[in-house]
């Protein structure tokens, strides 16, 4: 293990030191939001704004969007929807599930291909001077930690509210209520999705954090 090339992960210039985003919610987001599929309720403080919802995986969202334009290409060419073969085409050319950030292959491996995967990396922590050669691979490990977490630059965002004083603007009615958010623009944030006034009929109970 090159310790120069450890600290470059540490260490980064002044400038992208203070620019770069929140690596904690970077991590939920991959991990959790992503990764899991497990939605999140989030408020979100954005260049003086507030924009509360859930956080949904982007797996979810590029499917909803791949489904409206499937749709809205149907819906322009007269026929097409009793069309088989002409749907199957706009299925493939309004196809955005493969344009994900995250490597989902891993997840996506049948149950004995990853035994088999687990079987080839050496886990031996027998650390004996006379089997150094059979030793666990501290360098590969670390490595292959590593590349499987990949760094993500948007956040997706379902049944959105703009909160003003007063009112505020919300998309849940939209055709596609699921917005999409560069995670480098977050000022800050706070776990919970907030309610609206409408919501609330009398009692403020809290929104559950995770729903």
């Amino acid at each position: 293990m090159n310790p120069v090339d450890d600290m470059d992960d540490f260490f980064m210039s002044d400038g992208s030191y203070w620019q770069a985003p929140d690596f904690i919610l970077t991590d939920i987001i991959t991990t959790m939001v992503n990764m899991m599929e497990m939605p999140v309720g989030i408020t979100l403080f954005m260049k003086g704004m507030i924009i509360s919802g859930s956080l949904v995986s982007e797996r979810q969202y590029l499917s909803s969007l791949s489904a409206v334009f499937q749709a809205l290409a149907s819906a322009s060419f007269e026929g097409a929807e009793e069309d088989a073969e002409m749907k199957q085409q706009f299925q493939r050319l309004f196809d955005f599930t493969r344009l994900s950030e995250n490597d989902y292959s891993l997840m996506d491996m049948e149950d004995e291909e990853l035994e088999s995967a687990h079987d080839d990396v050496d886990f031996d922590l027998n650390l004996d001077e006379d089997d150094d050669d059979e030793a666990f691979d501290f360098d590969e490990f670390y490595q292959m930690k590593k590349s499987s977490v990949v760094p993500v630059r948007f956040m997706h965002l379902r049944d959105a509210m703009v909160l003003y004083p007063g009112a505020s603007i919300g998309f849940r009615h939209s055709i596609l209520p699921i917005i999409r958010i560069r995670i480098h623009s977050i000022d800050g944030w706070i776990l919970g999705q907030a309610l609206d006034a409408s919501e609330l009929q009398g009692d403020d109970e809290p929104r559950p954090m995770v729903h």
